[in-house]
């Protein structure tokens, strides 16, 4: 969010160049538009919510750099908690990474991501994450740590309608009390995962519309209290309806769950139903019977040289088939 004193940065490059980063609202419009131009309308709409909205955004995490007032390439610092075994962490991802075409091969990137890793020292984070072209930022330091999508298809035929007496309705604001509780009860069993306070449940719920993460939430309910809720991305790789974070108290809330995805996708007319969630989790143990396995993504990260917590928190962990929950960016953990 717009603190009232951001402290913003400027520092002179090469030719002219300038290192920026964000001091007032009315600047968000040039790096919201690179973005846009190279990403998609919704990234630059996403850009702008981050900035404004997130509870746990400064100004100095969205940078860029300009020629001349020209805004021609950016990045953005996204914030993160995350848990591993039993060690609280904190992460910075390195998102929202674009330049526009003819500015591209003039090293804009590296002086960015060099500023970046100021950032992560200057927030204390623990390590980095990023969601980004298969093999370009092992150049940075990153290398491939976790699968991002993919997950089980289920086709209709697999699972056909049925009666389950539970009322599965759309979440509002009010039901983020009941949603924060659901997903820490649930996360308690993975051994990575991401926390969420209430103040970024009511950022997901409120201002991520047109932006790169909007979706649906959907709450199951058992005799009018939550039992359960799942989450269904408007972005994402595959022409599914996909479920990227859902949690269920109970195996009638699963089938209920997945009766009301696979209703969903017949109405909205996709091929099927992907369920990008861990192995673990209740909907993917029923689905499995009939599902299949679609090739995943990967997520990088990097641990910065200057902590040690993620490697003691890493020696801690001894189960070698340890369950994890991360999902899609930027801010979905699959449980």
């Amino acid at each position: 969010m717009l603190h009232p004193r951001p402290h913003p940065v400027r520092r002179e490059l090469q030719g002219g160049m300038v290192l920026r980063t964000l001091e007032a609202e009315a600047e968000l419009s040039g790096p919201c538009a690179v973005n846009a131009a190279v990403h998609g309308p919704e990234v630059g709409a996403l850009l702008r919510s981050l900035a404004l909205h997130h509870p746990d955004m400064d100004p100095r995490d969205v940078i860029w750099v300009e020629d001349q007032g020209e805004v021609v390439s950016t990045v953005c610092g996204i914030p993160w908690g995350l848990y591993l075994s039993g060690v609280q962490l904190s992460a910075l991802e390195l998102g929202l990474v674009a330049t526009l075409e003819r500015w591209r091969g003039r090293g804009f990137q590296r002086a960015m991501v060099g500023f970046f890793r100021e950032r992560i020292q200057e927030r204390g984070a623990h390590l980095s994450i990023i969601q980004g072209i298969p093999g370009f930022y092992r150049q940075f330091g990153y290398t491939y740590v976790l699968p991002l999508e993919g997950g089980l298809i289920l086709e209709h035929r697999q699972l056909p309608a049925t009666e389950h007496g539970l009322r599965v309705r759309k979440a509002t604001p009010g039901d983020i009390p009941a949603l924060a509780a659901l997903h820490q009860g649930l996360t308690r069993e993975l051994e990575l995962h991401a926390t969420r306070s209430e103040e970024v449940w009511s950022y997901l719920l409120e201002h991520a519309v047109e932006t790169g993460t909007e979706g649906e939430f959907w709450v199951c309910e058992r005799a009018d209290a939550a039992a359960g809720y799942m989450f269904f991305p408007k972005h994402h790789f595959g022409d599914e309806l996909v479920v990227s974070e859902a949690v269920a108290t109970g195996t009638d809330t699963a089938l209920a769950m997945l009766s009301h995805a696979v209703a969903l996708s017949r109405e909205r007319g996709t091929p099927g139903v992907r369920l990008s969630l861990h192995d673990g989790s209740t909907i993917s143990q029923l689905a499995r019977a009939g599902g299949t396995r679609h090739g995943p993504l990967r997520v990088a990260g990097v641990v910065p040289r200057h902590t040690e917590a993620p490697r003691r928190a890493a020696a801690s962990a001894h189960r070698p088939t340890a369950r994890v929950g991360m999902g899609r960016p930027h801010w979905r953990d699959c449980v």
